[in-house]
This record gives C-alpha cells, sequence and structure tokens, in this order.
C-alpha cells in the first residue's frame, strides 16, 4: 500500500491464491481520521456497558478470524525443507490432564512446548517453526490450544508425547479452506477467561498478505482471476461494500 495515496475506493487483499476484493460507495481514506464523516468513539477512556462490551468482543473476533484465516491462505503450502519438498501443514490440538483453566498457567506451558519442539527439529536452540495458535476454553473451562504449523517436518508421535505430556494429537488436512474454517471455529470473543488476552497467537516470520489500493494494480490482478463469490453489505461510513473472493483463472490446455 502506497503512503502517497491519500483515499481510495477498490482494495485487493491477496493471501497466497485466495484474492478478496473490495469495490466502495464512498471513498476509504488511507488514514480514518480524514473521513469527513469520522467521529472518535472516546477510544480506550471511554467506560462501555455490558452490551457495548460484548459487541466490541464480537466485533473483535470477527476481525481475527478474517485475519487468522488470510494468513492460514498465506502460509500453507508456501513452505519447503532443505530438498526444497513442500511442507504439508499440520494440525496440533494440544490438552490438558487436569483440566487447566489457567490462561497464564497454560501459556507458560506452550512457551516451554514450542522450545522443546524446535530444538527437537533443529537440534539447537532457535524459533523457525511457523504456526498460528487458537486457545479454546471447552464448555467445562478446560483449556484447549488448537495449531497449524507450516514448517513442521514429520515427527513420530511418540516425541510429541514425550514433549507435552497433557494429551497431543496431530492430524493433517489437504484443503487449505477447511484448515482456515477448523481454526476460526475455535475462536470465541465472547469468554471472560481470556480478558487481557488475545485468542489467537502466531510466530513472528509468517508470510503475509498483500494489500494493494493502486487501480493499475488491481486492474491486473483482476485481469489474471476470476471470481468464485460475490455479496454486498453496508458499512457505517463507506455506503454500500462489494466484496468478491477470487483465484487465479485456470491456464487452457495447450491442443
Amino acid at each position: 500500500m502506497t503512503s502517497k495515496q491519500k483515499y481510495y475506493k477498490r482494495k485487493i487483499i491477496r493471501s497466497g491464491k485466495l484474492i478478496e476484493s473490495f469495490v466502495y460507495e464512498k471513498a476509504v481514506f488511507t488514514h480514518r481520521y480524514g473521513h469527513p464523516d469520522y467521529k472518535p468513539s472516546g477510544g480506550r477512556h471511554q467506560v462501555a456497558d455490558s452490551k457495548k462490551k460484548l459487541t466490541n468482543r464480537e466485533a473483535t473476533n470477527k476481525r481475527n478470524k478474517k485475519t487468522v484465516a488470510r494468513l492460514i491462505h498465506a502460509n500453507a503450502y508456501r513452505w519447503a525443507d532443505e530438498d526444497g519438498e513442500v511442507i504439508q501443514p499440520k494440525i496440533l490440538t494440544l490438552t490438558f490432564e487436569e483440566n487447566l483453566q489457567d490462561i497464564d498457567e497454560a501459556n507458560k506451558r506452550y512457551k516451554s512446548f514450542m522450545k522443546k519442539l524446535n530444538y527437537h527439529v533443529y537440534k539447537q536452540k532457535v524459533s523457525k517453526l511457523q504456526n498460528i495458535v487458537v486457545v479454546e476454553f471447552q464448555k467445562r473451562g478446560a483449556i484447549h490450544f488448537h495449531c497449524i504449523f507450516f514448517n513442521l517436518p514429520f515427527i513420530e508421535i511418540e516425541a510429541l508425547n514425550a514433549m507435552w505430556q497433557d494429551g497431543v494429537n496431530i492430524q493433517t488436512v489437504r484443503s487449505v479452506g477447511a484448515m482456515a474454517t477448523y481454526l476460526t471455529k475455535k475462536m470465541k470473543g465472547n469468554n471472560d477467561n481470556l480478558a487481557g488476552h488475545k485468542n489467537y497467537r502466531t510466530t513472528k516470520g509468517l508470510l503475509k498478505p498483500e494489500t494493494f489500493i493502486d487501480d493499475k494494480r488491481i486492474d491486473a490482478i483482476i485481469e489474471e482471476t476470476t471470481p468464485t463469490y460475490n455479496a454486498k453489505y453496508p458499512t457505517e461510513y463507506y455506503g454500500e461494500v462489494t466484496y468478491e473472493r477470487r483465484e487465479p483463472k485456470k491456464k487452457k490446455r495447450k491442443k
């Protein structure tokens, strides 16, 4: 995204093979305070009632889900091993035998597990494994961690059990869309146990989705892709938004 462009009416977010197109009825300013209809909400100093807090949590969780889904699309099948072979993403579920409900203690154990796992894979103290982890609270209050690893090579379940002794399950899911659906369904925004904590975290080295607001670049991407889904929805400041999911056009086979 260019800093010279003050506003735009079209935007594309590209996350791996997933391309999302947004067309806005009203101009979107690159700095929200520049929008003529913008009204400050009071920020962090404004005290919200319980209903407003719930609404805010739900809105934040909705944004978080979109962020996680895009990161999955941007990273799945984009990591390779030392021989150049693409690594199959893996889903790990980490549980606690003693019905642990303390998020700080759970996070402490998770960090210890990640250190052990990195050392097991790379034989040195590094943080090279790339993943997204979502925190889920069961109905009884127990904490589960759901992780997607993008560059974790094959590993025996016995090795995982030795590093995480409470309970671990590993599976592979070939569909990127299914991975995104699986992980985002575990994300809840209305749990008081998460107060002060995010319901997901990511490693620093993940590939990031790309955002484009330049019309020439957008036109080129539109030309190279085809729509697979579209919808329209209202917004508070930008009027009606036309949304499309697109994918690269299939190359024609030579006769």
